[in-house]
């Protein structure tokens, strides 16, 4: 999603999550929509799978989210400050809990998670 934000093509897509009727029990599932195509990724084979309307949609059980580009990216982009925020925590313990090396500590859990700085 982020990328087809930086490519200005992400009018139409949505990111949908939900708990879905799985074969005996409900599966936590993540998938993406566009002009009412489904794309999702099979669990055992980690493929791309293509979906068209006609297949009909996930059958959701409880709570459901859809999100609209813009929306994803910022909620992306506040769940990946959360994480950078608890590596960075771990790493400032982990050296005594000294303070004055906050930015550092910020750019050091960046480099740990693969985050560009």
């Amino acid at each position: 999603m982020v990328d087809l934000l930086g490519q200005k093509v992400s009018d139409g897509w949505e990111w949908c999550r939900g708990l879905v009727q799985g074969e005996s029990v409900p599966v936590d599932q993540s998938w993406v929509e566009y002009r009412g195509w489904r794309v999702d990724m099979d669990d055992k084979t980690e493929n791309l799978r293509i979906h068209s309307e006609s297949e009909g949609k996930f059958a959701t059980v409880g709570e459901f989210v859809r999100r609209n580009a813009t929306e994803t990216l910022a909620w992306v982009e506040a769940e990946q400050h959360e994480i950078i925020s608890e590596v960075a925590y771990d790493l400032w313990e982990k050296q005594g809990c000294t303070h004055g090396h906050d930015i550092e500590d910020w750019f050091a859990a960046k480099k740990k998670l693969g985050l560009p700085s």
